[in-house]
């Protein structure tokens, strides 16, 4: 398996009321390699970025937190403002990081910069359907790769535009409605 990780640097605050906190996360990823599982098969997520200035702030806590367990592999999105996710932003905190549906570009230059500068934590930043980093779909051909797996990755499929995961994935949610972790950012109606 691949173990994807997400830890956001918002758990257990209004943003993600009922999501662990870094600490917590981080020893539990801590205690996983201890027991021996794989590093190489951990991707941290550190998504989505909220691209305001005290949110890059605490995203690059996570990286510089999580960067001594030594993983490869850290990935991030920048938040989508769906209209519901807009509304409960402005129920939850009277505005919204940005206005439109997708980052301005100046906020994802800043984003941009902080990966350059924090560079050297990880060997792989990675992103999706933005154009941030490396563009690798959440499933992907590294990941076989990683695995051991022959398997000729297409991308393409019911994802959103710009996705890279394969063509071939299933969706593997079969309850469909936002989890208990409540997130103000949850892309679930």
């Amino acid at each position: 398996i691949i173990f994807h990780c997400t830890c956001t640097g918002y758990g257990g605050t209004t943003m993600e009321p009922n999501v662990p906190k870094v600490d917590d996360v981080y020893d539990g990823i801590k205690t996983l390699i201890s027991r021996g599982f794989p590093i190489s098969q951990i991707v941290l997520r550190t998504d989505p970025i909220i691209p305001t200035e005290n949110g890059i702030k605490r995203v690059e806590r996570v990286w510089e937190r999580f960067s001594d367990l030594g993983i490869d592999r850290c990935r991030l999105s920048i938040i989508d403002m769906y209209p519901h996710v807009k509304k409960r932003f402005k129920e939850t905190f009277g505005k919204t990081p940005f206005d439109t549906f997708m980052a301005p570009a100046e906020m994802i230059e800043n984003v941009k910069h902080s990966i350059d500068v924090h560079k050297d934590l990880y060997k792989h930043f990675e992103s999706c359907a933005e154009n941030i980093q490396e563009r690798v779909g959440c499933i992907s051909q590294r990941d076989f790769d990683i695995l051991g797996v022959n398997f000729d990755c297409k991308n393409g499929g019911f994802q959103r535009k710009g996705c890279l995961c394969v063509a071939g994935k299933t969706e593997l949610l079969s309850n469909k409605k936002r989890c208990p972790s409540g997130c103000v950012y949850c892309y679930w109606h």
